[in-house]
């Protein structure tokens, strides 16, 4: 009889946290909703465009998830702009509701510049609970892979072909203002002394393959600065790549190759690896006073 006591009162315990936590699912699952509403109309009432799949957040019990289908920005202001993706999928688990799961499918942002593309998009953005309050606090930190990546007509990273992996996982420091446009918001956050951390990042293109950390900001055009440090394989032969396709003069290639191979140590598998300086400046990628390889100019 006493076991039998003790199982009904487990069972209605277990119903009424159930009920509970039903409940509280529900409630923020609908705050959410209406947070997704919101700001959708907000860019609509700003004259950007957002074009998203109709729904609800599902997911139920173990996670909000929101399928956004194939989902489209255009933005409009200073600089105009695309954000597009074939498919979109933002979850959020119930224990813990400032890190948004990312799944996205060709993926392309299209600009004065061109378009950038990229196969597949796969991490986490982490929000935290209050703002930033100066440039030593996050505005957001992220974790995310990009595969497949293709950079505009006339854009290059080591060659022209698709970036095969692009990885990344830092912290965008400090408030951006508000702003008309984009290209005035980033120049009010790089002037106040916002910089992004590159906590770690991994890139792959043959025939380079290195992964370093560093930080990074914008200068006063709005262009690439920043240090990294880096572990690769494959600089001499990106370095003779360069110089092959007349990216880099021969005097450059061979103190560049100097370089590499004074600094290159072999890897547990045996294989030549460099740990090695970079400089992002003047719209170049510098190796101490060589310019490696030009930066693709971003155009906000």
């Amino acid at each position: 009889m006493k076991l039998q006591t003790v199982a009904l009162c487990l069972g209605v315990a277990l119903l009424v946290l159930g009920g509970a936590y039903a409940g509280y699912w529900y409630y923020v699952a609908g705050r959410l909703q209406d947070g997704i509403d919101a700001w959708v109309e907000q860019q609509r009432a700003a004259g950007n465009e957002v074009a998203i799949a109709d729904g609800s957040i599902g997911g139920f019990p173990f996670a909000f998830r929101r399928d956004f289908g194939a989902a489209e920005m255009r933005l409009q202001g200073g600089v105009a702009a695309r954000i597009a993706a074939g498919s979109a999928i933002a979850e959020i688990k119930p224990w813990n509701l400032n890190t948004v799961i990312v799944t996205a499918r060709d993926v392309s942002v299209s600009g004065a510049p061109g378009i950038y593309k990229a196969a597949a998009l796969d991490g986490s953005i982490d929000i935290p609970t209050a703002p930033p309050a100066d440039y030593h606090q996050p505005l957001l930190e992220f974790d995310l892979t990009a595969t497949d990546v293709t950079l505009p007509e006339g854009q290059r990273a080591v060659t022209a072909g698709p970036i095969e992996a692009l990885a990344a996982r830092g912290a965008i420091m400090g408030p951006v203002p508000m702003a008309p446009d984009v290209g005035q918001a980033l120049a009010g956050w790089a002037n106040a002394g916002g910089v992004l951390e590159l906590k770690s990042f991994n890139f792959a293109q043959a025939p380079l393959a290195a992964a370093g950390e560093g930080t990074l900001a914008l200068d006063e055009a709005l262009q690439p600065l920043g240090a990294l440090t880096l572990r690769a394989h494959g600089v001499a032969e990106t370095v003779a790549l360069l110089q092959q396709d007349g990216l880099l003069d021969a005097r450059n290639a061979k103190t560049a190759l100097l370089m590499v191979n004074g600094l290159a140590k072999p890897d547990e598998a045996g294989k030549a690896l460099v740990k090695i300086s970079l400089s992002l400046q003047e719209g170049f990628v510098w190796v101490g006073p060589i310019k490696l390889a030009p930066l693709p100019r971003l155009n906000w």
